[in-house]
C-alpha cells in the first residue's frame, strides 16, 4: 500500500482567503504545483492574501521541496499564514521553513475555527 500524497489549494470567495491542505508527504511536484497555484492567485486576486493552511493529514516533507517552500514562502506578495492541526513533527518543519523564508506573520492553531479567528481579528 502506498501513502497518499496530495495538495490542494483554492480561493475561498466568501472569506477572501487562499486556503491550503497538503496530505501525506510533501513532495517537490506539489511543491512545484503550490508555486503554480500562489502564482495564479495573487495574479486574479492580488498580492497580499492571507493563507489557511490544514495540515492535520500532512506526515512529512521531502527536503527539496522544503526547499523549494522557503523561496515560495519568502514572496513577499503573499499575507499572513494560518495553519491548523499540524502534528509536532510537521509543525517544526513548518516553523523551519518560515523561519528560513523570513516569515513572521505565521501562526499555528489546533484548530480551523481558532485560525479563522486570528486572520479575522488581525487584518
Amino acid at each position: 500500500m502506498t501513502e497518499e500524497n496530495r495538495y490542494k489549494v483554492w480561493w475561498d470567495e466568501e472569506l477572501q482567503i487562499v486556503r491550503g491542505e497538503i496530505i501525506g508527504t510533501l513532495t517537490m511536484a506539489s511543491a512545484e504545483g503550490i508555486q503554480r497555484d500562489q502564482d495564479e492567485i495573487i495574479e486574479k486576486y492580488g498580492e497580499g492574501r492571507d493563507w489557511l493552511i490544514d495540515l492535520s493529514r500532512m506526515k512529512k516533507a521531502k527536503s527539496d521541496a522544503r526547499k523549494k517552500m522557503v523561496t515560495l514562502d519568502s514572496n513577499p506578495k503573499v499575507g499572513r499564514f494560518a495553519f491548523y492541526g499540524a502534528p509536532l513533527f510537521v509543525r517544526t518543519v513548518v516553523n523551519f521553513v518560515m523561519t528560513a523564508a523570513g516569515k513572521n506573520n505565521v501562526k499555528h492553531f489546533s484548530t480551523e475555527e481558532d485560525a479563522l479567528q486570528w486572520l479575522k481579528a488581525n487584518k
